[in-house]
């Protein structure tokens, strides 16, 4: 991959080698909060949806073809599902604080620029990152 389009990568406090569609049951008012910023997004484009103790982000997120910025940093998040192919106007991903150590190789050819993964589980640089805007 010849990264075209990302021009920003965050990925400190990773623990790099050298060689959890449901919220995790605390009450209504998280799943109230996910349901305004959702309502939110659809409207300005932008979603922020962290810091609600996610295990899996719900599927109407990931309809949202005209989302231009995703926030999804500390929850309990251990992948993204590969339906994040349909986000196609997406160029801001922060995945910060969550409980990943893979991304989906459809991040490939997408055309995102600023992409935080610090604070996870990965190891080395996932490879989809070189083919981001393919």
């Amino acid at each position: 991959g010849a990264l075209t389009s990302l021009t920003d990568l965050r990925m400190h406090l990773n623990p790099f080698a050298a060689e959890e569609m449901e919220v995790v049951q605390k009450g209504t008012q998280h799943v109230q909060r996910l349901c305004a910023r959702l309502l939110d997004s659809l409207a300005s484009n932008a979603m922020q949806a962290h810091a609600l103790n996610l295990v899996s982000v719900p599927l109407r997120v990931w309809n949202a073809a005209n989302l231009t910025e995703l926030s999804i940093a500390d929850n309990r998040l251990t992948t993204i599902p590969g339906d994040i192919c349909n986000l196609q106007a997406l160029v801001v991903l922060d995945v910060s604080r969550n409980l990943m150590s893979t991304l989906p190789p459809e991040l490939a050819g997408m055309r995102i620029q600023t992409l935080t993964l610090r604070g996870n589980n990965f190891l080395s640089i996932p490879a989809v990152i070189y083919d981001i805007g393919s």
